[in-house]
């Protein structure tokens, strides 16, 4: 599936464009931009995916056409990604100021592209390093114009480790795949196999093909599809081993909910994501908006044209205040749950 090449910690590299892409640069420039790919891309294959069509909402972040990171299209003109690729080795000022959204499934021959007008990390990232894996590596990135594709809402509720883990969640990204190269949308199902107060986290052992994420997939959207069929953002694409082999770590969107959310009503002028995504009076019930939808009002209780009123108007009130009671509120307290163990590999970025 997708590949993410992490950097090994002792020599951190930005997730910018694949080794082929630095072709033409000083030696210099090429140590500075080139992730580090698979010990050995033509033997056994580090991560297999499959080459994704669909996902609208997964975009690349690129320069030139040349990929550094994967995000998804949480609002019309937000991009939710990691925060480590926009702001450390990538000054944020360059992303701003150079970058672009790349839309379609190749980076090369995109359907779209969006500029950037602006970046902000999470205020408490904590960049990994070492066998610190950080945390809050989350980042919003703003767009020029609308995106031409649909959002992926992402949760808000507090996802629970005893419930959650076991579950299956889609990986979607640009990054290197088994053979070092990146710039082509990929796909795989990972198995979350542990859930702590910051990751989601997925061994290669357990998923098909031995799937999982590398560099370039850094900032990419990890979706679950709920019972009606909708996808729901769960986490973001932080980091996995050297070699993309074995593990790999997302940061939790439900524990930062709240922090997301605050960019998105300064961007989009509300957080409420009925009234972003047009679903109010749009002829469907939709019971989990922040205000009452109209459509989930019953026909039976409008006024009848008779010549008295019968207390309809405070049946409505009564209707109104259940349906207020039935709203799932946003949470953003993250559910406690047993830290990641036995990090005796060194992890790095993705």
């Amino acid at each position: 599936m997708l590949t993410f090449a992490l950097s090994l910690a002792a020599h951190a590299t930005p997730p910018l464009a694949s080794a082929d892409a630095a072709a033409g640069r000083d030696d210099d420039a090429v140590d500075a931009i080139a992730p580090l790919a698979p010990d050995d891309p033509t033997g056994a294959p580090v991560v297999f995916g499959t080459r994704e069509e669909g996902y609208p909402s997964t975009v690349a972040l690129g320069l030139a056409g040349q990929i550094f990171c994967s995000g998804s299209v949480i609002a019309p003109r937000v991009v939710l990604t990691a925060a480590h690729c926009v702001s450390g080795e990538i000054p944020t000022d360059a992303v701003v100021n150079y970058a672009s959204i790349y839309f379609g499934a190749e980076a090369a021959d995109p359907d779209d592209r969006i500029a950037i007008t602006g970046a902000i990390p999470h205020p408490g990232w904590v960049p990994l390093s070492g066998l610190d894996l950080g945390e809050n590596d989350l980042a919003v990135v703003f767009l020029e114009d609308d995106a031409p594709v649909d959002p992926v809402w992402p949760r808000v509720e507090p996802l629970k480790p005893r419930r959650d883990t076991g579950t299956d969640v889609v990986s979607v990204g640009f990054g290197l795949d088994e053979i070092g190269r990146s710039g082509v949308k990929k796909s795989a199902t990972l198995h979350i196999d542990e859930i702590d107060d910051v990751f989601l986290v997925s061994y290669s052992a357990g998923n098909t093909d031995n799937a999982n994420v590398c560099s370039g997939d850094s900032g990419g959207p990890q979706y679950h599809v709920e019972e009606d069929g909708t996808l729901s953002q769960w986490s973001v694409h932080t980091f996995a081993d050297a070699n993309c082999r074995f593990e790999s770590g997302s940061t939790r969107v439900d524990t930062q909910i709240d922090w997301i959310l605050e960019q998105v009503a300064d961007e989009q002028g509300t957080s409420d994501r009925c009234e972003i995504f047009g679903q109010y009076g749009d002829g469907t019930c939709d019971w989990d908006c922040d205000k009452t939808d109209p459509d989930c009002l019953p026909t039976f209780f409008a006024p009848t044209p008779t010549g008295c009123d019968t207390g309809h108007g405070a049946s409505l009130a009564g209707v109104a205040l259940a349906l207020a009671a039935l709203r799932r509120r946003r949470q953003g307290v993250p559910a406690k749950a047993t830290t990641i163990e036995n990090r005796r590999r060194s992890p790095s970025s993705t």
